[in-house]
């Protein structure tokens, strides 16, 4: 069946061929290895692979996990508004279940950190809060999915500098503060 959206982008600009095939999302966006591993190598998601590193958060074992992992252009944004990717927010973006985007309007989008994402159906696209996920969407790991979305998203309360709000103790694999 093939045609998911990340199947149908081109290889991020500068490359030859295989962009629209899509056999290659793994591949080209590093899926296959556990969610940890294949965000440290899904080229344009290094910042929140680092945040999410730093936080001491390990998703590379256990699971299974729904990663929405913004894109480094979404947390450039977001630092330069004076946001900061706290283990609060990290934990926000990471759901302890395997979701594929087209389960996203029936699923539980409960997070780690505790609180829900709204899913929305508008304009003819998946919004998740208020980011659209799925630039690559459903890269399959071998405990989990990530997504990439457009936005940080921030859990009600966390305005743009990242607030903490007491969800470090549900995150995988962290250390007790």
């Amino acid at each position: 069946i093939g045609g998911t959206k990340a199947g149908m982008m081109g290889g991020g600009g500068g490359g030859a061929g295989g962009g629209g095939r899509s056999g290659n999302i793994n591949m080209q966006f590093g899926g296959g290895g556990s969610v940890g591993q294949t965000l440290q190598t899904m080229q344009g998601f290094t910042a929140f692979a680092s945040a999410v590193a730093a936080a001491g958060v390990n998703l590379d074992s256990g699971g299974p996990y729904t990663v929405f992992a913004p894109t480094d252009q979404a947390v450039n944004e977001f630092t330069m508004a004076g946001g900061q990717l706290t283990p609060d927010i990290i934990s926000y973006h990471i759901l302890p279940a395997k979701v594929s985007s087209t389960a996203f309007s029936y699923s539980d989008l409960t997070t780690l950190q505790g609180s829900a994402l709204k899913y929305e159906r508008k304009f003819r696209k998946d919004f998740v809060d208020d980011a659209n996920p799925g630039d690559p969407a459903d890269v399959m790991c071998s405990n989990g999915v990530v997504h990439g979305c457009n936005q940080v998203l921030k859990p009600s309360g966390a305005g743009g500098g990242g607030m903490m709000m007491g969800g470090r103790a549900a995150m995988p694999g962290m250390q007790p503060g």
